[in-house]
């Protein structure tokens, strides 16, 4: 039985459907590039770089993401936190 569903947590909590549609990948695509661009921006980092991630790596989180913000969201998160030169190497542990 589902934590959620025991009465004694049932009257305070409620299920919410997310809906999962892959109508969003144009989207979470075009969030993810601008944000990467962003944290390349922030650290300084050369003209050359601003290729990175490659476009195979944004279509694997576009395709992970599964229609959903919330996953590339939180690699965002991991990637870019703490502000430091260690973020491609995140972004490799992330995948």
């Amino acid at each position: 039985m589902s934590t959620f569903k025991q009465d004694s947590i049932a009257s305070v909590t409620q299920s919410v459907q997310l809906p999962i549609s892959r109508e969003a990948d144009d989207e979470i695509e075009m969030y993810l590039r601008s944000e990467f661009k962003n944290i390349l921006e922030q650290q300084d980092f050369p003209q050359p770089l601003l290729s990175w991630p490659g476009d195979n790596d944004i279509q694997m989180l576009v395709d992970a993401a599964d229609g959903l913000f919330a996953h590339p969201a939180a690699v965002l998160r991991v990637v870019s936190y703490p502000p430091d030169s260690q973020f491609r190497e995140r972004l490799q542990c992330s995948r």
